[in-house]
């Protein structure tokens, strides 16, 4: 379908829209520990440190460089990257659903991703998924121009395939298949010119990225060993039971994406009522599976753990569920037509509320994978770190004490509390005893994931924060030293 100028304007009001209703819910501190990372990468980028972490997001990084020359804050101008990509994703999810499908489509596509409350979320904290959502989606229209007889695209969407990849990596190995099909319709030559410029565009930021990480040897080295820690450590492959969690986990994930839009898209199928052999033959049909395929694949048969990773081909599902409401719509008689336009209304205001009033966490829990997306989660988070960095930078001497925490917060006083003693403790530890140094005598627990089971007889200390939490913290003599590891602390005269 052609562009009009209203298109235009209708684009213009979505992304508008998107920004107004993000700003006020942006997070005040880095969320995870990954924003950290990234946090620290904007003051010294070296993959070897985790600065951010393996495989390298070096455009990301570079992009939060720039901003932060206006903003002179990490969190400031990662936030306002994630607030600008995620009005952006609302603005490409509607020109997608307008090429591929109607005009229909690819606005209730839009107000899906308007209300979405995983899009909603990583729209509002540090990191690079919002930015993913407006790239693979742009890729995916390019890719489906093409394929649909646009010869004159190759170039544009050669660069931003490898825009893409140097922003996550994962995209450029997940979404591979994709732009290799999409090349079917062009000359040899334009082939070959498509791949050499792919690979001068990764080449233009993998060799600085490896060159600001020790070169290829240092940066190959921090990948591996990634990649056998977390990857591999925790992969499916030859595990059952880690399968099901995969399975499971993206489930869950995608319910976030989605929540009630997920309906009409189980309904698909039967809405689309077409014969197999028409659905093969539809470009629509190979588009989406090519980008939803391997990366799908590749999250339950190997490794998934953030939610944001779905961002790879959750807008792929977010336009379907969108065909497949239109497609109902427009089957719909009598009472049905007339209740069709409020029950979608109703779905999406639904999908916000979701954001807007769900929990922090799902029945309560801990687990990283039921943490919700939902501006509660973001409040709650700001008043965490809050409260525990206001007063461990004011209550302890940081010449004489270090800070040790655990999961969500591991590299927090890395950032926060660089002024006390044994920077980046909580990443340097492993399973072996690590002394501190001679004039720490003080260990404060960031959090009460940091060292859960102590030695008896510990001499243990707790100051309340407020009626629910406090900090605890562990102190010895100028004649003891401390030995410390990931899950135990042993305190024994010098």
């Amino acid at each position: 379908m052609k562009l009009r100028s209203a298109d235009a304007a209708i684009g213009i009001v979505l992304g508008c829209a998107a920004l107004l209703v993000r700003l006020p819910f942006r997070g005040r501190y880095l969320y995870h520990w990954d924003s950290v990372n990234f946090a620290l990468s904007l003051e010294h980028y070296d993959v070897r440190l985790h600065q951010p972490q393996p495989p390298g997001y070096f455009l990301y990084s570079m992009l939060g460089r720039l901003v932060n020359l206006a903003a002179h804050d990490p969190n400031t101008s990662l936030i306002w990257i994630s607030l600008v990509s995620g009005a952006l994703g609302v603005v490409a999810i509607y020109w997608l659903g307008l090429r591929m499908f109607d005009r229909e489509t690819g606005l209730v596509a839009a107000l899906l991703t308007l209300v979405s409350p995983l899009h909603w979320f990583y729209s509002d904290v540090a990191l690079s998924y919002a930015l993913e959502f407006v790239l693979v989606t742009l890729l995916a229209g390019l890719c489906y121009r093409q394929l649909d007889g646009d010869r004159a695209g190759w170039l544009r969407l050669a660069i931003l395939f490898g825009v893409a990849g140097g922003v996550r990596q994962n995209d450029l190995v997940l979404l591979f298949p994709l732009w290799l099909v999409s090349l079917r319709p062009l000359t040899w030559s334009r082939r070959a010119a498509s791949a050499l410029v792919l690979g001068l565009v990764v080449l233009g930021w993998l060799w600085p990225m490896m060159a600001l990480s020790g070169g290829p040897g240092g940066f190959f080295a921090a990948l591996l060993a990634q990649g056998d820690a977390r990857v591999l450590g925790d992969s499916a492959i030859g595990s059952a039971r880690e399968l099901g969690l995969n399975a499971l986990r993206v489930a869950i994930f995608v319910g976030y994406g989605l929540c009630l839009a997920a309906l009409p898209l189980l309904a698909g199928p039967w809405l689309l009522g077409r014969p197999l052999r028409a659905a093969l033959a539809d470009r629509r049909v190979w588009v989406c599976a090519l980008w939803v395929g391997p990366a799908l694949a590749f999250y339950v048969f190997v490794f998934v753990r953030q939610h944001g990773y779905i961002f790879t081909f959750l807008p792929a599902l977010i336009l379907l569920a969108a065909a497949a409401l239109v497609r109902l719509g427009r089957r719909a008689r009598g009472w049905a037509a007339r209740i069709y336009w409020p029950w979608v209304a109703l779905l999406l205001v639904g999908n916000g509320l979701f954001f807007l009033l769900g929990p922090a966490a799902l029945f309560g829990s801990a687990q990283l994978v039921l943490q919700a997306p939902t501006r509660q989660s973001i409040a709650q988070r700001d008043q965490f770190l809050a409260e525990r960095i206001d007063f461990i930078q004011h209550a302890f001497d940081p010449k004489t004490s270090a800070v040790l925490a655990g999961s969500l917060n591991f590299r927090h006083p890395d950032y926060y509390l660089r002024q006390f003693q044994a920077t980046s403790l909580s990443y340097r530890l492993g399973p072996d005893f690590t002394p501190l140094p001679d004039n720490v005598h003080t260990l404060i627990l960031f959090d009460d994931l940091s060292l859960p089971a102590l030695p008896p007889g510990m001499r243990m200390l707790q100051v309340p924060l407020d009626g629910q939490n406090s900090i605890r913290y562990i102190t010895w003599g100028s004649a003891e030293r401390a030995l410390i590891s990931q899950s135990q602390i042993e305190i024994e005269p010098r």
